[in-house]
């Protein structure tokens, strides 16, 4: 697999009216530019399920100059990837996703004018490699 699923996810929300991937919808870290950005990260969950299945912790970070907007868009989000199924991504990446936390605001961050608002919700997903079926 060439890229991570963060990446796979991230085209996602992309795909599905967030934003633009590179521009204001990143896999990784959120750069210190846009000031309203949303960026997926995941790892590895410690846990193989069986053969062709492994677990991902998936956090997606939405950061905004309004934190109405932010705390929205991550509900909007969590509306999008919680039980969400199917392929993500062209390697034929087959995932189950759930919530592994409701949306949790962290406060301000350290940005100009006061800072951004930040908030995070992190997900758990079911990954089977290798197959090109889309459920």
């Amino acid at each position: 697999m060439a890229r991570g699923f963060d990446h796979a996810v991230a085209l996602k929300l992309a795909s599905s009216g967030f934003g633009t991937f590179t521009e204001d919808i990143f896999a990784g870290e959120i750069p210190s530019r846009p000031d309203n950005a949303i960026g997926v990260t995941s790892q590895a969950g410690g846990r193989v399920v069986n053969l062709v299945q492994e677990e991902q912790i998936v956090e997606v970070r939405v950061r905004n100059t309004s934190y109405e907007t932010a705390w929205d868009l991550a509900s909007q989000i969590s509306a999008l990837l919680h039980d969400a199924q199917g392929n993500f991504g062209s390697q034929g990446i087959i995932a189950k996703m759930l919530a592994a936390s409701t949306p949790t605001p962290l406060g301000r961050d350290s940005g100009q004018n006061g800072g951004r608002f930040e908030v995070i919700q992190t997900f758990t997903a079911v990954l089977k490699q290798g197959l090109t079926t889309t459920v």
